[in-house]
């Protein structure tokens, strides 16, 4: 029996799966089908005609899902032939279940004057609501139109023939193993499995207060040749925390350097080649070192095959072309290493050192 037999203990490879929920807003057939006017023929002045509005539109929301203030619009303008500008066509957003509007403005275009129709398609953060991110279903928001600018109280400076708003959710956490609790006294069994080009596995687990832990992928790999891995540790939220390409050095004898190590709490030291004295596998050179401890609660580590990337939020990872088995171990205390039956291990590689 071999290093990868004793760690072959069944996973199950849990693809990346990460959903945008959302809700989509057709702001003209809320408008009763009626092409929408801007609000540029508005007084007598040139002056911002944001507090005078013409069409004023409420919407409730259906779909249940996290809104981040992410907002897509997506749309076509027609010009009052008035040489108008298509930045100044705008949109006051209002949440009446508290009476805050969005900050800044939804503004579609960017560009200047045109002839004829001119098409939107932008995505903005608007920020400005209390509690964000939120669950927006059965509230009823509210949109004004507004041009920033009135060219002429007599002509409409601009209408909108379509118009769209899609408000775009957080992420939802990706389909993954879930390892259990990991404190200074428990942690979960080894976990194996093969991946695929372009495939990631996900893990999840809760970690305990102030928990020494090594994450790692050592002994993935069949024989001598390793597979070349790569991890990522995201926060329940979606937030990266950090990554690992390689371990340095290889600590492993004979095993080159192409699997990956993350320490958070100082690394538990564990020799596992038996080379000895054994070293945290987050120290300089070798693995990469999460600082301090990681604070508790949930967690998702995920594997890929080089050249996997690793997004800062949202849990976005996009795998590498890198394929073969691999294995994850979690080690949370230097005194782990008995139990997991580390020490026959390390004898084992002696032996055949």
């Amino acid at each position: 029996m071999n290093a990868r037999t004793i760690f072959a203990i069944a996973g199950t490879l849990a693809l990346a799966s990460v959903a945008m929920a959302q809700e989509t807003i057709n702001l003209v057939t809320v408008n009763g089908g009626a092409p929408i006017n801007s609000g540029g023929n508005i007084g007598t002045g040139s002056a911002s005609t944001r507090l005078t509005s013409l069409v004023s539109l409420n919407y409730t929301f259906t779909n249940s899902f996290l809104w981040t203030g992410s907002v897509t619009a997506v749309g076509s303008l027609l010009s009052g032939g008035i040489g108008s500008f298509a930045s100044e066509a705008r949109i006051v957003v209002t949440s009446p279940s508290n009476g805050i509007s969005s900050s800044p403005d939804i503004q579609p275009f960017t560009t200047s004057g045109w002839a004829g129709t001119v098409n939107a398609n932008r995505t903005q953060n608007l920020g400005g609501f209390t509690g964000l991110p939120f669950d927006p279903i059965g509230q009823t928001f509210n949109f004004r139109f507004y041009e920033s600018f009135n060219d002429t109280a007599a002509t409409t400076d601009a209408t909108w023939t379509a118009l769209s708003l899609t408000f775009n959710g957080a992420p939802t956490a990706p389909v993954a193993t879930n390892l259990g609790n990991v404190s200074n006294s428990s942690y979960p069994a080894p976990v194996s499995g093969t991946l695929a080009s372009g495939q990631v596995a996900w893990y999840k687990f809760n970690v305990a207060a102030n928990t020494v832990l090594d994450m790692h992928t050592y002994f993935s790999g069949l024989g001598n040749i390793q597979t070349d891995t790569e991890i990522g540790l995201y926060t329940s939220t979606g937030a990266l925390v950090s990554t690992n390409d390689d371990i340095n050095g290889g600590l492993v004898s004979g095993l080159g350097n192409f699997n990956s190590a993350l320490s958070s709490g100082g690394g538990s030291g564990i020799d596992l080649d038996g080379a000895g004295p054994g070293l945290a596998l987050g120290t300089a050179g070798v693995g990469t070192t999460i600082p301090g401890f990681l604070a508790a609660g949930e967690y998702f580590l995920a594997v890929g095959g080089f050249n996997t990337s690793f997004d800062a939020t949202g849990w976005g990872v996009t795998a590498g072309t890198a394929a073969g088995p691999f294995s994850l171990t979690l080690i949370p205390t230097p005194g782990a290493a008995a139990l997991l039956g580390l020490g026959g291990l390390v004898a084992l590689r002696r032996r055949r050192a």
